[in-house]
């Protein structure tokens, strides 16, 4: 765990392992820990950099306007900072949102992106879906997680780790500002480089569950259809969250395999 300051705030990051570097993104409500399988793997590798977007873990939100641009820069701060001129980046959900925004501003640092239960631009199920995280965010943060955890798990998963999820609420009921929560997810709602995805030249590989219900798969089939060179990965028994159980090992050979373009 490191803090920096970029952008007149301070942000939360970790580095580990020795290669060419490779950045991962969480999604909305997660922190960096979200990507704790797959790191774990690919510092094997690579050099692995993960960190706290604005409002999560424990990067604060900061004075400016939220805004995925801004989520965007902030990495690309980082990653000068850090001298990293050029480098995979991974995005999971909302984290593919700052994805893209890094890969169409700035395409000289982008080797290959790849983007996981992600969009380019939100359609009427997501809004309606955002809609409802919201209502609940403003009552508490176990509200919330009341009302997203059916599209992030199977509810086989739901039923059988009732005692695991009563430990994030609690652990998340003291950390999470809430406000902070609800202007991110306002700026996700708003993201959209949908008609500016063909400018992508990089090796693109898009991951998504045909039985996702927040981000439905259409969503990466646009994306697909719109970046020249893309691959797409369908999943199916997964929702939101694909990163469980033997799919893990699955998507760790997968992406490992990707980025050494094997």
């Amino acid at each position: 765990m490191t803090f920096i300051n970029i952008n007149d705030n301070t942000l939360n990051f970790n580095i580990e392992g020795n290669g060419f570097p490779v950045v991962l993104i969480h999604g909305f409500s997660d922190d960096l820990n979200y990507w704790n399988f797959l790191s774990n793997e690919l510092k094997k590798h690579f050099t692995v950099i993960t960190l706290d977007l604005r409002g999560h873990g424990k990067t604060p939100l900061g004075d400016k306007p939220i805004t995925i641009e801004l989520l965007g820069d902030d990495v690309y701060k980082l990653l000068e900072k850090l001298y990293i001129d050029k480098c995979h980046v991974i995005g999971f959900s909302l984290g593919g949102n700052v994805a893209l925004e890094l890969a169409l501003n700035h395409p000289k640092t982008v080797k290959t992106l790849t983007l996981i239960s992600s969009y380019a631009q939100a359609d009427e199920n997501l809004k309606e879906c955002f809609k409802g995280f919201n209502k609940e965010l403003k009552k508490s943060f176990k509200n919330y997680f009341d009302e997203i955890i059916p599209y992030i798990l199977p509810e086989d998963l739901c039923e059988s780790n009732k005692e695991e999820f009563e430990k994030i609420i609690e652990s998340k009921e003291k950390t999470c500002k809430l406000d902070d929560l609800r202007e991110v997810l306002h700026a996700g709602k708003n993201f959209n480089r949908l008609n500016e995805l063909s400018k992508i030249n990089c090796r693109t590989l898009i991951i998504a569950s045909e039985d996702d219900e927040l981000t439905l798969c259409d969503l990466s089939k646009k994306m697909h259809e719109q970046i020249p060179n893309s691959q797409l990965e369908l999943l199916d028994y997964v929702k939101h969250n694909v990163f469980i159980g033997e799919n893990i090992p699955k998507l760790n050979k997968l992406i490992l395999e990707f980025l050494r373009n094997k």
